[in-house]
């Protein structure tokens, strides 16, 4: 079960998808399953741009309904013999002599099964544990591929630095895309040429790439006084109201959300409150 949900997650991660080999193999792995409360195996995979994926949420339904129907199954025979080793025990108590051997050679059997049937147990659920585990990380990793980190919105804003000085070297300044820029530059969302000239050179610090900008705009926070430096060099800024933060700094409040989120990423311990971020 492991080595055939770890093929098929390895092979989702790669340029053309789940392959034949895998798929067949994943599904063979639910057999069992099929028919049962109109499950289709086969929907764990479905088709994209990118070959045949597989649906890790799905697959992590399946193994919570095989374990729920095989794990059962597997209890229950346990219960089985447990009971019957019991009975077989107390059995041998009422029968004479000459029935003793034969009674005591059906106990061996039960107690060989039973243990059996525990070794299959333990065996099963530690695979099923370390698969779920692998499963469900896994989810947790492709739902991190696919959601926002905190810093994207300001790498978005930096990387349009260079459009923008083009721009204004060519004497596009009158367009809304340049003017809705540029207020930015000012915490009451006036953009003009004249805000541009005026504040760009203070502005371009908090847009230098890598960690740059956003230690630049750290800095700036601690100088303002929202924040120190703790022992490991880290910043570190206890409570943010981001208006205080927008007036301080003379920049749009939503820039201030941009960067504190970048300075997120970089690993700044920030908490937020009374802000326009929390209401």
């Amino acid at each position: 079960m492991k080595d055939a949900v770890s093929q098929a997650i390895n092979a989702n991660t790669s340029a053309e998808g789940v392959d034949r080999e895998s798929m067949q193999k994943l599904i063979s792995q639910f057999r069992e399953l099929q028919g049962v409360s109109n499950i289709d195996v086969s929907k764990i995979f479905y088709s994209s741009s990118k070959g045949i994926k597989l649906n890790i949420r799905a697959l992590d339904s399946l193994l919570d309904l095989q374990n729920k129907i095989y794990g059962r199954s597997l209890l229950t025979g346990v219960t089985h013999y447990t009971e019957a080793l019991k009975n077989q025990v107390n059995a041998i108590n009422l029968v004479g002599q000459a029935e003793r051997n034969e009674a005591k050679q059906t106990l061996d059997g039960y107690r060989s099964k039973l243990r059996a049937m525990n070794k299959v147990l333990t065996g099963y659920n530690t695979l099923y544990k370390a698969t779920k585990e692998m499963t469900s990380q896994y989810a947790k990793w492709q739902e991190a591929v696919n959601s926002e980190n905190p810093g994207d919105k300001y790498d978005e804003f930096a990387s349009k630095a260079g459009e923008y000085e083009k721009m204004r070297d060519e004497g596009k300044v009158g367009t809304d895309e340049f003017k809705a820029w540029t207020g930015f530059f000012n915490r009451y969302g006036l953009g003009s040429v004249n805000m541009y000239d005026k504040e760009y050179s203070k502005m371009v610090r908090y847009m230098y790439p890598g960690p740059e900008g956003a230690v630049n705009f750290a800095d700036d926070m601690i100088n303002a006084g929202f924040g120190h430096r703790n022992e490991a060099g880290g910043y570190v800024f206890d409570v943010v109201n981001l208006e205080e933060v927008s007036k301080a700094l003379g920049i749009h409040v939503e820039l201030v959300e941009m960067l504190i989120g970048k300075a997120k990423d970089y690993g700044a311990e920030i908490e937020i409150v009374n802000s326009a971020i929390d209401g």
